[in-house]
C-alpha cells in the first residue's frame, strides 16, 4: 500500500479538477464508460454509442492481488471518451501503474500502456433487435520497465447489448493481434448481465477473460490471465457524473486471486 501512497494525490487532483468543470446544461445526463475509455459497464463495451458531440473524461483505481506469482498490482486508470457522431465513439485509457512484489520486499511504478479505442455502430437497440458495434484497438507498448508487455498490439471486437425485460445482457468478443518477436494471438471475450435497481442504481455481473481489452497487460496484471467474476454497482449522480464499483474473484488458478476496483466518468 506504501507504494501506492504517492499516486494519491493524483487521483485526488484529477478529481478535484473535474469537480471545478462548471455544471453542464439541464439537458445533461451521467453516462457510464468502461475503464477502457468506450461506454459500457466497468470492463464490458456497450453496443451503443454516445451521442454525437458527447465528451466524458473519467478516471478509477484497480486492485490485483497476484498472491500465485508474488505480486500485487495498483492501477489509475485515465480515461477520455469523445463521440464523433452518433455512430462513432473513441476512447483513450492512460494507466498509472504499481507492482509491489511482497517477497522481495521491492516495488515498480510509472505509466502502463496506453489503449487507444474506436467503436462504430452498426445497428441501434430495437424491440426484437440488440444494439451491435464493431471495433479496434490499439495497444502502445508505452509502459515502464515491468509495468506491461512494451509491445504494440492490435485488436479487433464485436459489440452487442439487449434489453431482456428487466434485465440487460451484453456481449463482446474480440480477437487479439499481439504485437513482439513471439506473437500469441488469442480470442477474448466478456459478457454482462445489468440489474436496474432504481432510475439512478444498477448492478452488474461481468464474466470476463482477464486478458479482455488489456492486451498483454491484463485487467490489473501484467502476469496473470484467466477468467474473472466482478459484481459491480453503478450510480449516477445528477447532472453529470457516474460512479462506479466492483468486487472480482479469479475463478481458475492463472487468475487474479481478487480485484478491487472503483471509477467516475464526468460528462461534458
Amino acid at each position: 500500500m506504501r507504494a501506492l501512497g504517492k499516486y494519491v494525490p493524483v487521483f485526488l487532483c484529477v478529481l478535484a479538477l473535474i469537480l471545478s468543470v462548471p455544471v453542464p446544461s439541464a439537458e445533461a445526463h451521467p453516462v457510464r464508460v468502461a475503464i477502457g475509455g468506450l461506454s459500457g459497464l466497468f470492463v464490458t463495451t456497450a453496443g451503443e454509442t454516445f451521442e454525437a458531440g458527447t465528451m466524458v473524461i473519467g478516471a478509477g483505481f484497480l486492485f490485483g492481488d497476484e498472491g500465485d506469482v508474488g505480486y500485487d498490482t495498483y492501477t489509475i486508470p485515465v480515461t477520455f471518451t469523445y463521440a464523433f457522431t452518433d455512430d462513432v465513439e473513441g476512447g483513450v485509457s492512460v494507466p498509472v501503474r504499481s507492482s509491489v512484489d511482497f517477497d522481495g520486499g521491492g516495488s515498480t511504478s510509472g505509466l502502463g500502456d496506453v489503449l487507444l479505442s474506436v467503436k462504430y455502430s452498426l445497428q441501434k437497440e430495437t424491440e426484437t433487435m440488440p444494439s451491435v458495434a464493431v471495433g479496434g484497438k490499439l495497444k502502445l507498448g508505452t509502459a515502464d520497465d515491468g509495468l506491461g508487455t512494451e509491445k504494440t498490439d492490435v485488436g479487433i471486437f464485436m459489440a452487442a447489448d439487449k434489453a431482456l425485460g428487466k434485465v440487460n445482457g451484453y456481449v463482446n468478443v474480440e480477437l487479439l493481434i499481439t504485437g513482439g518477436d513471439a506473437p500469441e494471438d488469442q480470442a477474448n471475450y466478456a459478457f454482462g448481465l445489468e440489474f436496474p435497481y432504481t432510475d439512478t442504481t444498477t448492478f452488474a455481473l461481468e464474466l470476463l477473460d482477464q486478458g479482455f481489452g488489456f492486451f498483454g497487460g491484463t485487467l490489473t496484471s501484467t502476469y496473470m490471465g484467466g477468467d474473472l467474476l466482478l459484481g459491480g454497482v453503478s450510480i449516477d449522480i445528477e447532472p453529470s457524473m457516474n460512479l462506479g464499483f466492483a468486487l472480482g474473484v479469479g475463478l481458475n488458478d492463472s487468475s487474479t486471486d481478487t480485484v478491487v476496483g472503483g471509477k467516475f466518468a464526468f460528462k461534458f
